[in-house]
């Protein structure tokens, strides 16, 4: 009785760890346009653009490039996200 009391408790625990919020939805969706818009402006490889959370920057080819930065870039390529079909 009491195994079953704490095998229900913990079967109705919440993992926290793997729930997204509406922030984080947007936040990944915004990352991966960025890594679309830089994979194709720079023609390179999926692989070979990679964003650092912590530090908030994309590699490319060992050089590092600021959210930021990019992401004024990627606001001001109407052209780029007209052709693809990005907001």
């Amino acid at each position: 009785m009491i195994f079953s009391l704490i095998f229900l408790a913990m079967s109705c625990q919440k993992d926290s760890h793997n729930v997204k919020t509406n922030q984080d939805i947007v936040l990944d969706k915004k990352i991966s346009d960025i890594k679309f818009f830089l994979r194709t402006t720079l023609n390179v490889q999926d692989n070979q653009v990679i964003y650092n959370t912590q530090t908030k920057e994309f590699e490319v080819f060992n050089l590092k490039y600021p959210l930021a930065d990019i992401e004024k870039r990627y606001n001001n390529a109407n052209e780029f996200k007209l052709k693809y079909g990005l907001k």
